[in-house]
């Protein structure tokens, strides 16, 4: 799942392959000849960087940063919550609370896997500056007040609840998350605060 959300772009997740045993070096090898063909390797979406280390992205982020992550061999078990597996996750150099959220929503959503039914599945997320600059606009705040993580998780679990009794849409803490991060990037290029770094076709 690490490896799927650094890289998060399906064309070169296909040319690795699924890393049944995790083998850096070959992975690297099959990196570096996308490299030579001037094929994309990375997301889009979000930025990954190799966080003021002078190295390749590729040698940081897979010898650095997901060999860790491999050679730690964590194990999940019934009763795991997210938070402490973001504590877990967070214990890894080169993985932020961002990534950590990221990871933790695709394995709480792949089937059998005991964070399926993680007591906060619904209420836990990671909060991060886009979000917090969508909930300070929700809350009429200054953009830059920041949120200690008591008072976000329960801030947006109010919001998800008012979402739920308004529409019936039931959303966990980690979409609403989400919801505000989008609604930030809204408003900013709505009061002309900046531009989108992606655009999408589509009709208002």
């Amino acid at each position: 799942m690490a490896l799927a959300r650094y890289i998060n772009w399906p064309d070169t997740l296909a040319f690795i392959g699924f890393p049944d045993q995790w083998d850096p070096d070959e992975i690297l090898k099959r990196l570096h000849h996308l490299q030579q063909m001037k094929r994309k390797i990375w997301t889009s979406a979000y930025i990954v960087s190799t966080n003021g280390n002078p190295v390749r992205k590729t040698e940081y982020v897979v010898c650095h940063v997901l060999d860790n992550i491999a050679n730690a061999r964590l194990e999940f078990n019934k009763g795991d919550t997210l938070v402490a597996t973001s504590d877990r996750l967070l214990s890894f150099d080169g993985v932020g609370t961002f990534m950590a959220g990221q990871i933790i929503a695709d394995l709480k959503n792949t089937p059998r896997h005991p964070l399926e039914n993680a007591e906060d599945w619904w209420s836990w997320c990671a909060k991060g500056p886009g979000s917090m600059r969508g909930l300070n606009r929700i809350c009429e705040l200054s953009l830059h007040s920041n949120w200690n993580d008591g008072y976000f998780q329960a801030e947006v679990n109010r919001i998800r609840k008012a979402v739920e009794e308004r529409t019936g849409m039931l959303l966990c803490a980690q979409d609403i998350q989400n919801c505000l991060c989008e609604f930030d990037k809204w408003k900013r290029v709505m009061a002309g605060q900046g531009r989108p770094r992606q655009t999408y076709p589509g009709v208002v």
